[in-house]
């Protein structure tokens, strides 16, 4: 969906790969789908934050428990999503953070 949008994606299924990725600097935003559970939603979180400080992360979550949104906030979340999500909700979302944290900077715009 955002690949169709005009985004450019790299997506990252191995845990051990979270890290590489984002401290490359080449990434204006990362997107976490957490599967499992908040825990996990929260590890992943905080292994980013050594690596990357200042990019916007959007989390999307299964679950829509009390405290979650601001337990994932607290580890790092620019923003969170709970599923389903409404497919142009999340895009205007996704534009709305690249520019809110003022990293729209060509990379990131969709392109024409």
């Amino acid at each position: 969906m955002l690949e169709h949008a005009g985004y450019a994606v790299t997506t990252d299924e191995e845990p051990s790969e979270t890290r590489a990725y984002p401290a490359s600097g080449a990434y204006d935003l990362i997107l976490i789908d957490i599967v499992g559970s908040a825990q996990e939603g929260c590890e992943k979180l905080s292994r980013l934050e050594d690596c990357c400080l200042g990019v916007p992360v959007l989390v999307l979550a299964a679950e829509n428990l009390a405290g979650l949104e601001a337990e994932l906030q607290q580890h790092g979340a620019s923003a969170v999503l709970f599923k389903p999500v409404d497919p142009e909700f999340l895009l205007t979302r996704v534009a709305a953070l690249l520019t809110d944290e003022g990293v729209l900077n060509g990379r990131a715009a969709p392109q024409a």
